[in-house]
C-alpha cells in the first residue's frame, strides 16, 4: 500500500509502518493530499490499535502559541518541535471516514486522545470517541458533551451542557466569560467554556518552579500530579477505529 493513499495514520500501521514520522495521507472530502505526524507507539486504551494523526504537539518550547485567529486557523509550527496542525485541517481530518444510504450521510467519528507528563515525570491520558468539531461557520466548535476515559479529565473544563463551545483567541472572543476574554488572559486559543482550567495551548512552562496561571495546563488531572508539576509534555492526535 502507498502511504500517500491512506485516510490516517492506524491505516499506515496495519501496512507495515511501523515507526512514528512523517507521511502523506489523502484528505477525502478536500481531495487533496498532506503531510502529517504520526504516533505509531501509543496504544489505544480500549482496542490496542496504534497510529494516531498528531494534531497538537508541546516538547520543548521552541513555538510561540500565543497568536490570533488566522495562525490558529492556518495551523503553525513545525513536526521537529512544537506545532498545531490548524482547526481548518482538524476539521478535515474529523471527515474522513463516511457511509452513505441513499440521501443519507452518516460520518465515522475519530477518537482524540490527550497525552500529558508534568516535570516530576508522572504521566496521565485521556481518549474522548466520536470527537467532532463544527465547520468555520460555527467558530469550530467542540460538538457534544464529551466524557473522557483514562485519568485525565475533562477536554472542555466547566462545560454544563451537551451545547458547542466556540474556539477562542485573544482577537476573536467567542468563550462564555462575559467578563474576561480568557484566551486573552490565558495567553493561548482553546475551547473555553466558563474558565480557563484547560488550557493545552498557553505558555510553555519555564521550569518545575514555574507557578504561574499563564502557562499551558489541565485542570482535569486529578490523579497522578499530585505535586501540581508544571506539565513539560503535551500531545493531541486523532485515531479512527480499524476499518
Amino acid at each position: 500500500m502507498r502511504p500517500n493513499f491512506v485516510a490516517d495514520c492506524s491505516e499506515l500501521y496495519e501496512a507495515g509502518y511501523a515507526e512514528s514520522g512523517i507521511f502523506p495521507i489523502w484528505l477525502k472530502e478536500a481531495f487533496r493530499s498532506a503531510f502529517v505526524h504520526c504516533d505509531m507507539t501509543t496504544a489505544n486504551s480500549v482496542s490496542s490499535q496504534k497510529g494516531w494523526i498528531t494534531i497538537q504537539r508541546r516538547i520543548r518550547g521552541d513555538v510561540n502559541f500565543e497568536r490570533g485567529w488566522g495562525d490558529y486557523v492556518r495551523g503553525f509550527g513545525t513536526f521537529d518541535g512544537d506545532f498545531w496542525v490548524g482547526l481548518e485541517f482538524i476539521h478535515e481530518l474529523i471527515n474522513q471516514r463516511k457511509t452513505t444510504s441513499g440521501k443519507e450521510t452518516t460520518y465515522l467519528r475519530p477518537t482524540l486522545r490527550v497525552d500529558l507528563e508534568d516535570w516530576d515525570g508522572a504521566r496521565a491520558f485521556a481518549e474522548y470517541e466520536r470527537f467532532e468539531i463544527a465547520s468555520a461557520g460555527e467558530k469550530y466548535a467542540v460538538l457534544g458533551n464529551l466524557q473522557s476515559r483514562g485519568n485525565a479529565g475533562n477536554l472542555v473544563r466547566g462545560q454544563t451542557s451537551s451545547g458547542p463551545v466556540p474556539f477562542s483567541t485573544f482577537d476573536a472572543d467567542h468563550d462564555f466569560d462575559t467578563n474576561v476574554n480568557l484566551a486573552r488572559s490565558g495567553r493561548g486559543g482553546w475551547w473555553f467554556s466558563s474558565g480557563s482550567a484547560n488550557l493545552l495551548n498557553g505558555p510553555y512552562p519555564s521550569g518545575r518552579q514555574d507557578t504561574s496561571e499563564q502557562v499551558m495546563k489541565w485542570g482535569g488531572w486529578t490523579t497522578g500530579n499530585r505535586n501540581n508539576a508544571p506539565l513539560r509534555y503535551v500531545t493531541m492526535k486523532l485515531q479512527y477505529p480499524s476499518a
